[in-house]
Formats: C-alpha cells, sequence, structure tokens
C-alpha cells in the first residue's frame, strides 16, 4: 500500500483521492502478532501487513503484524509530508533509526531481528529512507 500511494503521488495522481484512501485505511483496527498491542500506530508506517476483508477477522479491514516496516515509512514520506504532517513526523521517527537499528522495528523503535538470525541492515533500507527524505527536501525548496 504505502509504495503504491506513493507512486501514484510520483506520478502526479490527485492528492484529494489519495488521500481518500490513506485516510480509509488510517480508520481500519489493528492487531498485533509482535508486542505492540494497542501502542502501533499506522500513522508512522503500516504494520508488517495489512488485512483486506480478512476472513480471519470477519470480513474486516485491518493492519496485522508486529513491527514497524521502515522501508515502507521512508517510501511515502514525500506522500505523508503533502497531505498529513503530523503523520510525516511519525514515519521520519521511525526511518531516522534505520542506520542505527534495522527496517523492522518494534514499539520502541528497536530492532526486530537482530544480526545474528537475519537482519534488514543494509543499503535497500538506507536508500529508500534516504530517497524519501530528498523527495521532502525537494517538496520543501518548490
Amino acid at each position: 500500500i504505502e509504495y503504491g500511494l506513493a507512486t501514484l503521488h510520483r506520478r502526479g495522481w490527485p492528492l484529494a483521492e489519495i488521500t481518500a484512501v490513506y485516510e480509509e485505511i488510517m480508520t481500519w483496527p489493528t492487531t498485533s502478532t509482535g508486542s505492540f498491542g494497542a501502542a502501533f500506530n499506522p500513522r508512522g508506517c503500516l504494520a508488517g501487513y495489512v488485512r483486506r476483508n480478512s476472513g480471519i477477522y470477519g470480513g474486516a479491514d485491518r493492519h496485522y503484524g508486529g513491527y514497524y516496516d521502515g522501508v515502507g515509512a521512508g517510501e511515502w514520506l514525500a506522500l505523508k509530508y503533502a497531505i498529513a504532517p503530523a503523520d510525516y513526523l511519525a514515519a521520519l521517527a521511525i526511518v531516522n533509526v534505520i542506520p542505527n537499528q534495522a527496517a523492522l522495528l518494534d514499539e520502541n523503535y528497536i530492532a526486530v531481528y537482530t544480526p545474528e538470525n537475519w537482519t534488514t541492515v543494509g543499503t535497500i533500507p538506507l536508500a529508500v529512507a534516504g530517497l524519501g527524505i530528498l523527495d521532502v527536501a525537494a517538496a520543501m525548496e518548490a
């Protein structure tokens, strides 16, 4: 979802239509498989999974997952800057810890996976986060 909405924004899709979809997604309840519980904030970035019309939850749409995806947060920084400044700041808080942690973070922004077993530290999370920040910088200059 992050990548799709970010791409529509980059391609000049009407902001009103993107905002309507974004706000609809933000109304979906959250379900955690990790340590989040009610603390998960989809406005920072989406959970590990988003379930649409899931039979598991009686056909309800919801955010589902036990981590924040820092790559997704970086992907839609420019979109959030344009349509939801408070959400942009929530996403930026996640993106800012990627260089020191990893791309998949718990509610305290600590790496979910450690280098001992599996890690998402590397060039892709850093590149996506960096490109998101550059997109916002360009928007601020415009």
